[in-house]
Protein backbone atom coordinates (compact mmCIF):
# COMPACT_ATOMS: atom_id res chain seq x y z
CA UNK A 1 0.00 0.00 0.00
CA UNK A 2 1.33 3.40 -0.92
CA UNK A 3 0.86 5.84 1.93
CA UNK A 4 1.53 8.92 -0.19
CA UNK A 5 -1.98 9.22 -1.70
CA UNK A 6 -3.54 8.76 1.74
CA UNK A 7 -1.19 11.30 3.29
CA UNK A 8 -2.03 13.78 0.51
CA UNK A 9 -5.75 13.19 0.98
CA UNK A 10 -5.41 13.83 4.71
CA UNK A 11 -3.50 17.05 4.04
CA UNK A 12 -6.20 18.28 1.66
CA UNK A 13 -8.88 17.96 4.34
CA UNK A 14 -7.47 21.02 6.11
CA UNK A 15 -8.05 23.11 2.97
CA UNK A 16 -11.50 21.61 2.37
CA UNK A 17 -12.52 22.29 5.96
CA UNK A 18 -11.36 25.90 5.60
CA UNK A 19 -13.38 26.37 2.41
CA UNK A 20 -16.49 24.94 4.05
CA UNK A 21 -16.10 27.28 7.04
CA UNK A 22 -15.53 30.24 4.72
CA UNK A 23 -18.64 29.35 2.76
CA UNK A 24 -20.66 29.04 5.94
CA UNK A 25 -19.58 32.54 6.99
CA UNK A 26 -20.09 34.12 3.58
CA UNK A 27 -23.75 33.70 2.82
CA UNK A 28 -25.55 34.61 6.09
CA UNK A 29 -24.80 38.33 5.79
CA UNK A 30 -26.29 38.54 2.29
CA UNK A 31 -29.30 36.50 3.34
CA UNK A 32 -29.78 38.60 6.48
CA UNK A 33 -29.79 41.76 4.34
CA UNK A 34 -32.34 40.23 1.98
CA UNK A 35 -34.55 39.15 4.89
CA UNK A 36 -34.25 42.59 6.51
CA UNK A 37 -35.25 44.25 3.23
CA UNK A 38 -38.44 42.21 3.24
CA UNK A 39 -39.34 43.31 6.74
CA UNK A 40 -40.31 41.33 9.82
CA UNK A 41 -43.91 40.72 8.79
CA UNK A 42 -43.06 38.71 5.71
CA UNK A 43 -43.12 34.93 5.96
CA UNK A 44 -40.37 34.84 3.35
CA UNK A 45 -38.04 36.70 5.72
CA UNK A 46 -38.60 34.13 8.45
CA UNK A 47 -38.11 31.30 5.95
CA UNK A 48 -34.84 32.84 4.78
CA UNK A 49 -33.61 33.09 8.37
CA UNK A 50 -34.57 29.47 9.04
CA UNK A 51 -32.81 28.37 5.86
CA UNK A 52 -29.63 30.22 6.83
CA UNK A 53 -29.68 28.66 10.29
CA UNK A 54 -30.18 25.17 8.87
CA UNK A 55 -27.46 25.58 6.25
CA UNK A 56 -25.04 27.05 8.79
CA UNK A 57 -25.55 24.05 11.06
CA UNK A 58 -25.21 21.62 8.16
CA UNK A 59 -22.00 23.24 6.92
CA UNK A 60 -20.50 23.25 10.41
CA UNK A 61 -21.30 19.54 10.74
CA UNK A 62 -19.75 18.94 7.31
CA UNK A 63 -16.57 20.79 8.30
CA UNK A 64 -16.42 18.78 11.54
CA UNK A 65 -16.81 15.53 9.57
CA UNK A 66 -14.08 16.52 7.11
CA UNK A 67 -11.79 17.29 10.05
CA UNK A 68 -12.67 13.99 11.75
CA UNK A 69 -12.04 11.90 8.63
CA UNK A 70 -8.83 13.78 7.87
CA UNK A 71 -7.56 12.84 11.33
CA UNK A 72 -8.72 9.25 10.81
CA UNK A 73 -6.82 8.97 7.51
CA UNK A 74 -3.68 10.45 9.12
CA UNK A 75 -3.95 7.88 11.92
CA UNK A 76 -4.39 5.07 9.36
CA UNK A 77 -1.21 6.16 7.59
CA UNK A 78 0.70 6.33 10.88
CA UNK A 79 -0.64 2.94 11.99
CA UNK A 80 0.26 1.39 8.67
CA UNK A 81 3.81 2.73 8.89
CA UNK A 82 4.13 1.44 12.46
CA UNK A 83 2.77 -2.00 11.49
CA UNK A 84 5.16 -2.32 8.54
CA UNK A 85 8.11 -1.33 10.72
CA UNK A 86 7.04 -3.79 13.41
CA UNK A 87 6.69 -6.63 10.90
CA UNK A 88 10.12 -5.87 9.41
CA UNK A 89 11.69 -5.95 12.87
CA UNK A 90 10.01 -9.24 13.76
CA UNK A 91 11.00 -10.88 10.48
CA UNK A 92 14.55 -9.64 10.98
CA UNK A 93 14.64 -11.13 14.49
CA UNK A 94 13.33 -14.44 13.15
CA UNK A 95 16.02 -14.51 10.45
CA UNK A 96 18.81 -13.74 12.91
CA UNK A 97 17.47 -16.06 15.59
CA UNK A 98 17.04 -13.16 18.03
CA UNK A 99 14.00 -12.84 20.21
Amino acid sequence: MSRTPLRNAAKSTVEVEGHVHAGARAFPADTDRAAAALGRGWATAAALNQTVTAWSCALKRLADEVDYYGDAVRKCVDNNRWAEDEIKQRVSRIRTGAR
